[in-house]
C-alpha cells in the first residue's frame, strides 16, 4: 500500500478506535455492567484477537465460542476454590492450583469438541474473566453479569476488527476502477 493510502487508512482506523472507545464509554456511563470501571480493554484485546483468529467472521465466531468455554472454566475454578477453601485447604498453595489443574484438563480436552475447540480462545476467555473479576466494581456484579459484559465487549472488538478489514479493502481498491477505466 502506498504511503498516501496507508496514511488515509491509519486516519480512518484511528477514527474507528476513537468511536469504539466513545461507544464503550457510553455503555459504561449508561450502567452496562457498572459505571465504576471500564471494560473497554476487553474490546481492544478482542479487536487485536480478530486478526490472530484469522481476520474473518468464522474465526471470530469460533473464538467467541471459545471465550464462552473459558468463562465457564473460570467460573468453575472460582467455585472449586471456594469448595476447597471451605474444606480447609490453603487457598494460594493448594486450592487455587488444584482448581486450575482440574479445569485445565477439561479446557484442553475441548480440542475434540467441534465449534468449541479453539484452545487459545478458551485460555483468553478465562484470562479476561479473571481480569474482570479482579476489578472490584466489576466482580461484585456476579458471574453471569461479568460473563455477559465480557462477551458484549468482545463482540464489539470483533466488529471493530471486521470494520478495520473492510476499511483496508475499500482503501486498497480506491482508484483501481478509475485506473482500469482509463486503460
Amino acid at each position: 500500500m502506498k504511503f498516501d493510502k496507508l496514511f488515509f487508512y491509519a486516519v480512518c482506523v484511528s477514527a474507528l478506535a476513537g468511536l469504539v472507545d466513545l461507544f464503550t464509554n457510553l455503555l459504561q456511563g449508561a450502567g452496562i455492567i457498572t459505571t465504576d470501571a471500564s471494560l473497554t480493554f476487553i474490546t481492544f484485546i478482542c479487536w487485536a484477537s480478530y486478526f490472530l483468529f484469522g481476520a474473518n467472521l468464522k474465526g471470530a465466531w469460533n473464538a467467541f465460542l471459545g471465550f464462552i468455554v473459558g468463562i465457564i472454566a473460570a467460573i468453575l475454578m472460582f467455585v472449586f476454590v471456594g469448595i476447597f477453601a471451605g474444606a480447609g485447604l490453603n487457598v494460594s498453595i493448594i486450592a487455587i492450583p488444584l482448581a486450575v489443574f482440574i479445569l485445565v484438563i477439561f479446557m484442553l480436552l475441548c480440542e475434540k469438541v467441534p465449534y468449541f475447540n479453539n484452545i487459545a480462545a478458551i485460555f483468553l476467555g478465562t484470562g479476561m474473566f479473571f481480569g474482570l473479576m479482579g476489578t472490584p466494581a466489576v466482580g461484585v456484579k456476579g458471574y453471569i453479569t461479568v460473563a455477559f459484559g465480557e462477551l458484549l465487549y468482545a463482540a464489539i472488538g470483533f466488529a471493530a476488527g471486521w470494520i478495520t478489514i473492510a476499511i483496508r479493502i475499500a482503501i486498497e481498491n480506491m482508484g483501481s476502477k478509475t485506473h482500469e477505466a482509463s486503460m
